[in-house]
């Protein structure tokens, strides 16, 4: 690695923390929505967030376990709280047996695990963040997790159970109070303001980036100056690259999501969140980000680096030009 950018990545690195789905599917694209999807599978009109399908406020979600596949921890952390799950009977008196008599009725599994998670999303103290992860309605719960145990993702910490007599599901929910929810999200309440870029004391996650209306797209990414001429620099200086080609201007407000896990994810949202077409997976985009900034800029390259990683430089060196 050379040393430019080892700086750069030793400047930014942070502990930041890999989180994963509490159900682990057969390998694939693990960054793609459709494998997250297929991880999270959630059940039609039953714990729905925030509000349940009868109007009730509901801080998670019901999920559907995979064949034969365990609930997992979501990342690395420490067990906060175990419930072991009750023992499944018929009982219509046992307030598990949610509804008893109703067309929706049925043994509601009662194992729960709450795991803490500490982890490093910047600098300074507003880099440093706690939040829970809770898995709810669960069934055998294995012996060793066990409150102050020190857990590892994807370690197993149990089945999923029963809820209202219908097998394989499980709540699921991330919590945190509010002062770490302000660290996270950079706010006490409101949008982020557009008229200015984004903190520099926490990066991680997904890069956005504002596009207003009238926004022009253009076929070809920016080319450095071509070298002058070795021979005669001064008077045959080498021709200057083609010009890009405007290929479309937008018409609406936009917002555009980079993420990377080896490979480069863009995805397009509008103003309310919701996305614009699917994500575009850029093969190899994250291992070729160093490569690209050399061919963007050789007199900084860390600063090209800090540009193309995080859609501007956060550090002190400048770009030249």
């Amino acid at each position: 690695m050379s040393p430019i950018i080892f700086a750069t990545f030793k400047r930014y690195r942070y502990q930041t923390m890999l989180i994963s789905p509490p159900f682990l599917p057969a390998d694939g694209d693990s960054a793609t929505d459709s494998w997250l999807d297929a991880a999270m599978p959630s059940p039609a009109n039953e714990g729905g967030y925030p509000v349940t399908g009868g109007l009730a406020w509901h801080g998670g979600l019901h999920l559907v376990a995979p064949a034969a596949v365990p609930v997992r921890a979501i990342a690395d952390g420490t067990v906060a709280y175990v419930r072991k799950a009750s023992a499944k009977n018929s009982d219509e008196n046992d307030p598990l047996n949610y509804h008893a008599g109703a067309a929706v009725s049925g043994w509601t599994s009662d194992g729960c695990v709450i795991i803490q998670h500490d982890t490093e999303i910047g600098s300074g103290s507003n880099g440093k963040v706690r939040f829970f992860s809770i898995a709810m309605h669960l069934e055998n719960i294995p012996a060793n997790i066990a409150k102050g145990k020190k857990i590892y993702r994807k370690d197993s910490i149990g089945e999923a159970g029963w809820i209202n007599g219908r097998a394989s599901r499980m709540h699921f929910e991330i919590i945190c109070d509010d002062a770490n929810l302000a660290k996270l999200v950079g706010r006490q309440s409101g949008d982020l303001p557009v008229n200015a870029d984004g903190r520099k004391d926490a990066l991680y996650g997904e890069v956005y980036f504002h596009l207003p209306a009238g926004t022009i797209f253009f076929n070809t990414k920016p080319q450095p100056p071509a070298p002058a001429h070795p021979a005669h620099p001064a008077h045959h200086p080498a021709p200057p690259p083609p010009p890009p080609v405007q290929l479309y201007v937008t018409t609406d407000e936009l917002y555009i999501g980079v993420r990377y896990a080896a490979h480069g994810y863009v995805s397009t949202y509008q103003t309310d969140g919701s996305m614009v077409g699917g994500t575009i997976r850029e093969d190899d985009g994250e291992y070729d980000l160093y490569q690209s900034a050399v061919e963007l800029n050789t007199q900084c390259t860390s600063a090209a680096y800090e540009l193309l990683r995080f859609g501007r430089t956060i550090g002190e060196d400048a770009l030249a030009p």
